[in-house]
């Protein structure tokens, strides 16, 4: 190889890797832009020991994080859907934390119902009072 060719082929790795070094310092962090504000927050429900917990964005994203982290560490293949996102469960440490809501009634955690109740609340409510689930 030439001087020339040599000294082409260090210069274009350069300024390829201060063209990197530049995005990485102007580009935003993603973190950034995600809102602790309390109209962010969502309800998650352990299936497991029925801890519930409202997480922000930002806290949301933490927990997605952990919870990968953990299923990498355990090695577990779980079949979870796109859509299905399953966190870990700060009180008993397993990974069955799913969007849930609380109970209208009592502010027990529910997690898969149609219903803006428990069923334990539902079974004592008047009939159609479970109906109409609130976000």
């Amino acid at each position: 190889m030439s001087t020339t060719t040599k000294n082409t082929v260090f210069l274009v790795i350069l300024v390829a890797a201060a063209s990197s070094l530049v995005w990485r310092w102007i580009k935003p962090d993603e973190d950034a832009k995600l809102t602790t504000a309390p109209q962010s927050r969502t309800i998650w429900v352990c299936e497991g020991c029925g801890h519930w917990a409202e997480l922000t964005a930002r806290e949301l994203s933490d927990a997605r994080r952990e919870a990968q982290l953990a299923r990498m560490k355990t090695q577990k293949a779980q079949a979870t859907s796109v859509r299905q996102t399953v966190l870990k469960c700060p009180k008993c440490g397993e990974l069955q934390m799913h969007l849930g809501l609380k109970c209208t009634s009592c502010g027990k955690g529910i997690v898969g119902s149609d219903s803006d109740l428990c069923p334990d609340c539902a079974k004592a409510a008047p009939k159609g009072a479970t109906k109409g689930r609130t976000p």
